[in-house]
């Protein structure tokens, strides 16, 4: 049995006109209160092994200065008992989320420029996820199952099925089936305590991109909330502290839109954002509505 703990904390930014980073589009402002951006921390410690510690963070990618930022600041706070080789930083790869958090003056063109403000948001929210996860990680059971979505279930699209042709040993899909071109696999690791599903981590490889370009407002989108919805549905269950962690998988080409014949129609045909979300699809498949459903894909909706 291991030594588990789990956290979250919110990435404390607030929109003040900034363009977002994921979509490298100028006029993808934030200006107006969204959903909350979490740093999500899960650490596994052993005693022949030592210590684990994976932090997913509701943003559309992880820089060099939040690795190095966080890095420095948790080897001062834990000591060398912290390991960089076993920290895991990872993330949504939401496209509503705060630009201007790296040195790399491509990434910031449209921001614009570097903001150490945010940076400094997503260094202190990753750290204290991290902190209070291994202050209070303490004895519970780690569970890893997979499960796959029915080729029927709509949850994602392969928008470049030519080059997914192109690898070597894969079924030739054609542009009708660019739903089975991509890996429908999800893997989830959970943690119990006393029978109870208390944490889990999704692997789930699709763009967090049902919420577009013209959105005005940072937003998790499908693995964000997923995330809370899970959260909510753990606290109903009598956890007190649950955490969800939705991490990207192999995105690759993968997107939550339909691609195939009469794609354009059936994207003009309303706002994504107000569909049924992908959200929902990687929630249950997740398990999260009960520790009983753990790892069973029992995705539902019309997801485009």
């Amino acid at each position: 049995m291991y030594e588990i703990g789990w956290a979250r904390s919110e990435i404390a930014v607030a929109p003040r006109g900034y363009a977002m980073n994921g979509y490298g589009m100028a006029h993808h402002r934030a200006t107006r209160p969204g959903t909350s951006l979490y740093a999500r921390a899960l650490v596994v410690r052993d005693d022949l092994c030592g210590s684990v510690v994976i932090c997913c963070v509701d943003m559309a990618m992880v820089t060099h200065a939040m690795r190095q930022a966080a890095h420095r600041r948790l080897a001062e706070t834990i000591g060398e008992a912290f390991r960089d080789e076993s920290f895991v930083l990872c993330c949504t790869h939401s496209h509503s989320t705060p630009g201007g958090c790296g040195y790399e003056a491509l990434y910031n063109f449209v921001t614009p420029g570097f903001v150490p403000d945010h940076l400094d948001a997503v260094t202190d929210a990753v750290c204290d996820a991290v902190v209070r996860a291994w202050s209070t990680a303490a004895k519970a059971e780690l569970h890893l199952s997979r499960s796959s979505f029915p080729p029927t279930q709509g949850v994602a699209w392969n928008r470049s099925v030519a080059s997914y042709n192109r690898n070597p040993g894969v079924a030739t899909r054609t542009p009708a089936q660019t739903h089975l071109a991509v890996d429908r696999e999800m893997a989830v690791l959970s943690v119990r305590r006393e029978g109870d599903l208390e944490a889990l981590v999704s692997l789930f490889g699709v763009h967090a991109t049902c919420i577009g370009n013209t959105h005005d407002s940072h937003d998790g989108d499908n693995k964000g909330r997923a995330a809370v919805d899970a959260e909510r549905r753990l606290r109903s269950t009598g956890r007190a502290d649950p955490v969800a962690i939705f991490a990207q998988g192999t995105a690759g080409d993968v997107s939550p839109h339909y691609h195939g014949p009469g794609q354009w129609f059936r994207q003009a045909s309303g706002p994504t954002e107000r569909r049924p979300c992908l959200r929902t699809a990687q929630r249950r498949a997740a398990g999260s509505e009960g520790a009983e459903r753990l790892g069973r894909s029992r995705a539902g909706g019309d997801h485009r």
